[in-house]
């Protein structure tokens, strides 16, 4: 059976995102910080590129304090991820990241008063229950490196949401600027005071992290856009077992066992959380997490634009 459009989007895009997470992985001499420096002054580079080309004010109209929220929260989630990228098994790290929908349900609730049901508290639950159980048997796993992962997870969470409170009043390249524009100046001068210099190869590696970073959110975009999520969610799981493989080919992170089941019980917890709303009335997380992503990527502000 041939693949959907939308489903060879997710799988591109979940392609180019462990391609960044390997090229963040590969990056353990250069610190965190300056990692998610590049990855914001790219950003920031091509927002402001993009906004100038099409004479749009990069100060927005209003509501610049969820402007400045959205980006602050982000800014941390990244430099979050970023770090457990470099200091846990690779696997682990994207299971904890990839949470931020279970989280996007809770803070949408207490935020934007839309409650998760009883099944969805369920699934949370279960997904603590995983990062437990796979904390508890990889010796390698620190509960600090746990706290860092699921706190990353839960701001990217609260970006999301911020977003979703910012509503259409907005245009989505300026949400998207906001972003950059608080990490450069919240890890700029830091960066700068402590600079290591990068070799040529760390080089292109910091580059490539910025290009395909964008290039998967112009394809998860296109996803979302173009079908239901529950065509293509597999695939979004996908880049678990995909970082499992990098992370025991090319750094000989093995897991065992017990870890291999914690991270199932969160991939269940997680496919179940998506299947939920078809037997209930409540809202999809990874659906009303595509509303949010498609105004916060390059494919959203192309579309916007051409209309």
């Amino acid at each position: 059976m041939a693949m959907s459009m939308g489903a060879k989007n997710m799988f591109l895009a979940t392609c180019l995102f462990c391609i960044m997470e390997l090229f963040v992985k590969m990056l353990d001499r250069i610190p965190t910080y300056q990692v998610v420096f590049f990855r914001a002054f790219i950003a920031l580079v091509i927002c402001i590129f993009w906004l100038a080309s099409q004479g749009i004010s990069p100060f927005g109209k209003r509501k610049y304090g969820l402007l400045i929220l959205r980006g602050l929260f982000g800014t941390i989630s990244l430099f979050g991820y970023f770090y457990t990228l470099q200091h846990m098994p690779l696997a682990s790290a994207v299971t904890l990241q990839k949470m931020s929908p279970i989280f996007a349900v809770l803070f949408a609730g207490l935020l934007v008063g839309e409650g998760a049901s009883r099944w969805q508290w369920v699934t949370i639950g279960l997904c603590f229950s995983g990062v437990l159980f796979m904390k508890g048997f990889d010796p390698r796993i620190e509960w600090i490196m746990v706290a860092i992962g699921v706190g990353a997870a839960m701001c990217a969470a609260l970006a999301y949401t911020m977003i979703r409170k910012i509503g259409t009043s907005e245009h989505p390249m300026v949400i998207i600027l906001y972003f950059p524009i608080i990490t450069f100046l919240v890890v700029g001068p830091y960066t700068a005071m402590h600079w290591i210099q990068p070799t040529p190869q760390e080089w292109l590696i910091l580059i490539g992290v910025g290009i395909t970073t964008q290039i998967a959110q112009v394809y998860m975009t296109k996803a979302f856009q173009g079908e239901k999520a529950a065509d293509f969610v597999h695939f979004y799981y996908l880049g678990i077992i995909f970082a499992a493989g990098i992370g025991l080919v090319l750094f000989g992170e093995s897991l065992t066992a017990q870890s291999i089941f914690g991270i199932s019980i969160i991939v269940f917890a997680l496919s179940l959380s998506h299947y939920i709303p078809r037997l209930t009335k409540t809202a999809d997380p990874l659906e009303k997490l595509s509303e949010l992503n498609s105004n916060n990527d390059l494919g959203a502000a192309s579309k916007q634009i051409k209309q």
